[in-house]
């Protein structure tokens, strides 16, 4: 891999377009293209790994899904009548969905205009992406993630089988009202946590159908715009496009699922371990980036949220992110030159990943004196269950 310098001249670029630019570059910089299969790599943190490939199967199911409904109506098939029908977690009405249906079953797509095949596509994504399953697997995804966090504060590795803690991570609770029963809720904090991280995937999961819509959408309108000006296109072609589309939808879902997952995971951990202690962090990957190979290794002691004038540098806390704070170490000043950006404006570290598909995570430093653990029914309920799959074929109930 080359390292010659790359050099940009900004000389006749704006200040806020010049700082936009280099916010980009260091992003990118940060989450580069997976020229080298990083993206699909199995996660480091055995305890989310099987968590992280579970929730990618599951987005690739549905893209299949969406794809083997639209896929072959571009092949001159009708719609399958099971598009049509009613079903209780849906958004539509009763009355739109049989508006739907009275516009498109029973019709060749030989015969469809334009606004047929935009309804098709919404039909598609309301069939298979509706609002119950974007919340089911959001609350899933985030609970899941965050327990597992929460157990390895509350078992230390080097105390219990391994093999027994892997597999009581594939069997952790999946809903809000589970970690409850199991004590991983008693205070406001870890409760709080865990709602936003299921408001944060349930958010992603939703962009993922919209940006599904509006990607597909936009390609089927390219394509008959072309026909419609006398290009040479042919159904193949859009059906190849599409596919080539999808693909890069699953890569999007993937890396979601990541980063998701890890940040979860991260502040699980946090929540999950008494104030005062002393964390190692871990960046210790292939194609880490250069910021997270410069805090690798990097002891932070945990502190409260409200704790008063916090030093980033030193001290981590639930919920410490980068918003607002920039990748970039340089800006365009007023007057037109770089200059060095404060300290107060740069990444520090985060609690839980720094960027799309960083796979960082905490780790206790093992000398440290303090008990492992802060909420005591958690970790008594992580200890017998960890115990029992020693011997039996454990699964939540």
């Amino acid at each position: 891999m080359s390292h010659t310098p790359l050099l940009i001249d900004v000389g006749q670029v704006s200040c806020g377009c010049t700082d936009h630019a280099l916010e980009v570059l260091h992003k990118a910089i940060a989450d580069p293209p997976d020229d080298e299969g990083a993206l699909w790599r199995p996660h480091e943190n055995p305890l989310i790994r099987e968590h992280v490939e579970r929730c990618t199967a599951w987005g690739a199911a549905l893209l299949d899904s969406i794809a083997g409904a639209l896929l072959p109506v571009l092949r001159g098939k009708p719609v399958f009548a099971d598009l049509f029908k009613a079903y209780s977690w849906t958004r539509w009405t009763d009355a739109e969905r049989k508006e739907v249906a009275q516009t498109l079953e029973g019709k060749s797509p030989a015969d469809y205009d334009i606004e047929d095949w935009l309804l098709l596509v919404d039909l598609i994504l309301h069939r298979y992406l509706p609002d119950r399953a974007i919340a089911e697997e959001a609350e899933l995804l985030a609970v899941r993630a965050n327990l597992a966090g929460k157990l390895q504060a509350a078992l230390p590795v080097e105390a219990h089988p391994e093999e027994s803690l892997l597999r009581l991570a594939t069997a952790l609770p999946a809903t809000l009202a589970a970690a409850e029963r199991i004590g991983a809720l008693s205070t406001r904090l870890s409760r709080t946590i865990m709602e936003f991280a299921k408001a944060r995937a349930a958010e992603l999961i939703t962009d993922v159908g919209d940006a599904t819509r509006r990607q597909i959408k936009a390609i089927i309108l390219d394509h008959h715009e072309a026909v419609a000006l006398g290009e040479p296109r042919t159904y193949k072609d859009l059906e190849s496009r599409i596919s080539d589309q999808f693909a890069d939808l699953n890569r999007d879902w993937r890396r979601i699922a990541l980063t998701e997952i890890g940040r979860d995971a991260n502040e699980g951990f946090l929540a999950g371990t008494p104030e005062g202690r002393r964390l190692r962090r871990l960046e210790a990957y292939q194609g880490a980036c250069p910021f997270c190979r410069k805090i690798n290794g990097m002891i932070l002691t945990l502190v409260s949220p409200d704790k008063p004038n916090k030093d980033g540098w030193k001290e981590v806390w639930i919920g410490k992110t980068n918003l607002g704070r920039s990748a970039s170490p340089r800006k365009r000043s007023a007057a037109g030159t770089l200059i060095e950006r404060e300290p107060s404006e740069l990444w520090w570290p985060a609690a839980g990943v720094m960027h799309p598909n960083c796979r960082g995570r905490w780790a206790p430093m093992p000398d440290d004196p303090l008990p492992v653990g802060a909420d005591p029914a958690f970790v008594a309920w992580a200890e017998h269950k960890a115990a029992a799959v020693v011997t039996a074929d454990y699964r939540y109930e």
